[in-house]
């Protein structure tokens, strides 16, 4: 069933239940509540007058008015292009610009919607989703994805059975394609919209779950790394997009997710039943084929239309009927994919060894002050651009200069448990969360 038919569906058979909580666990919306105000911005929309199927801007914060007026321009027939809030004016020109976005949907634009009365005449276009994506720098990459690549990840999340008995709570940026995930209330789910004042506090990610008794959830490798449950309401926790070597279930069940945006999502899973040293990301789910092809990791599907107007790089996406991930890995005689690093990123050492910045990653990842880290070749030096845990640093009451040397000495701490050639040479701050 077409996607916007699931959201239709729901909305009609839980319309007095409860679809979405945001803004700390206090607001709560209703499924009628969030129909009601997509159509109201879907009538909006079709009053710009747009060409079918335009690229429609969506610039707000996470929050309930993101996913209504997203449905809210699916149900008028255009393509929604998220931007983050956080973004730089430049980011979010060069995106306008690259997509000839002819609207852009804001929190003023969206109080707009819901002051004016109307019926949107019901419009299903073919494409619903151009994701950007540039890592930390370069000239952002759009993904275009139709609604059937965007049912991928679904196939994946019935494998858990969630239903109308589950409350699910995530935080990930509405601007990644993992925000697939805040459309579990499709089953009947309650969402739970977390901000990142929770998602980047354990003991507060913790309370949260106990007080609304959570029982699914993604947490990130990074936190579940310092994360004790104490929820016993809480089922199954989902994560990955970061190496999970080292972690174990506590109360409730593990699962490492494995996917990628051009796949519109996770692919693959395999529970996490202890810790290893080589956990698998599994095998994939819904028909989907795979193989490894010189070491890379492919798959056969229906997945991203590919790259807007990159001819060049989707031709190098798609290459013989097979989807390159980009991500090197193996595949034991059982037929479960094991990762062992990004292609892309695999950087030659000064005598020819393969340095994989995953794995300095991951033990960059678990020192205090970091969220997340990625590490990057510059001039024949490996450096490490780090994304801090800014609430922790304020907590901690330290300056900009005390949270720099609090990272160099991580680094060095790092640099203790390498090789030579994969030492570290510096660190740099980053301001935003790395895109996956």
């Amino acid at each position: 069933m077409p996607l916007l038919q699931l959201i239709e569906k729901a909305c009609s058979k839980y319309a007095d239940r409860c679809a979405i909580v945001d803004q700390g666990g206090v607001r709560r919306t209703t499924y009628a509540e969030l129909m009601s105000q997509a159509q109201h911005v879907a009538a909006y929309i079709q009053r710009q007058n747009l060409v079918p199927q335009s690229f429609v801007c969506l610039h707000m914060p996470l929050c309930m008015e993101f996913l209504a007026t997203e449905v809210g321009i699916w149900m008028s027939g255009h393509i929604v292009v998220p931007v983050g809030d956080n973004y730089p004016a430049s980011r979010i020109q060069k995106i306008q610009t690259h997509c000839d976005a002819r609207l852009t949907m804001g929190m003023e634009q969206y109080r707009q919607a819901q002051q004016q009365l109307g019926t949107p005449l019901m419009q299903r276009g073919e494409n619903a989703l151009l994701i950007y994506t540039s890592g930390s720098t370069g000239t952002p990459k759009g993904i275009l994805h139709d609604f059937d690549s965007l049912l991928n990840a679904f196939h994946l999340y019935e494998e858990f059975s969630p239903t109308d008995k589950d409350l699910f709570a995530y935080g990930a940026p509405i601007y990644f394609i993992a925000q697939l995930q805040y459309f579990l209330f499709v089953y009947g789910t309650e969402v739970h919209m977390l901000d990142a004042a929770i998602t980047h506090d354990v003991e507060a990610l913790a309370r949260y779950y106990t007080d609304h008794r959570i029982t699914m959830t993604t947490i990130s490798p990074s936190v579940l790394a310092m994360f004790h449950n104490t929820d016993s309401c809480l089922r199954c926790v989902w994560t990955g997009s970061e190496n999970v070597v080292g972690l174990g279930p506590q109360d409730f069940r593990l699962y490492n997710l494995y996917g990628c945006t051009e796949t519109g999502g996770p692919m693959c899973y395999a529970e996490i039943k202890a810790p290893s040293d080589h956990p698998s990301a599994g095998k994939p789910v819904g028909g989907v084929e795979y193989r490894i092809i010189d070491g890379e990791i492919c798959f056969k599907g229906h997945f991203c239309q590919g790259y807007f107007r990159d001819e060049e790089r989707t031709a190098e996406l798609y290459r013989d009927g097979w989807l390159h991930t980009g991500d090197m890995g193996v595949m034991d005689k059982d037929g479960f994919l094991y990762i062992k690093g990004r292609s892309k990123t695999m950087i030659l050492g000064p005598s020819g060894q393969n340095i994989y910045p995953e794995e300095i990653e991951s033990i960059l990842n678990n020192m205090p002050f970091v969220i997340e880290s990625l590490v990057i070749e510059d001039q024949d030096k490996l450096v490490a651009l780090i994304y801090p845990d800014f609430q922790q640093v304020e907590e901690a009451g330290i300056t900009s200069d005390q949270l720099v040397e609090k990272l160099n000495e991580a680094m060095s701490l790092a640099n203790l448990q390498l090789p030579q050639y994969c030492k570290l040479s510096s660190v740099e701050l980053f301001p935003e969360e790395f895109e996956k």
